[in-house]
């Protein structure tokens, strides 16, 4: 399955690790391998997930 992100979700992500990079140097690193965990997770199973509604014609 193609996962496909909303545009603000590299500036969120960005700013969610640098504020817990700010509290612990290995808590952005942690956020960021669970992050990708989810991601895959739901790529491999997209059932489980919420479908999200692409637009007419797509």
């Amino acid at each position: 399955m193609r996962v496909v992100y909303h545009p603000a979700v590299q500036r969120d992500v960005s700013a969610i690790l640098r504020y817990y990079d700010g509290i612990a140097s290995r808590l952005g690193d942690e956020f960021w391998m669970e992050l990708m965990g989810c991601i895959e997770r739901a790529a491999l199973h997209p059932e489980r997930s919420h479908p999200v509604d692409s637009g007419p014609g797509e």
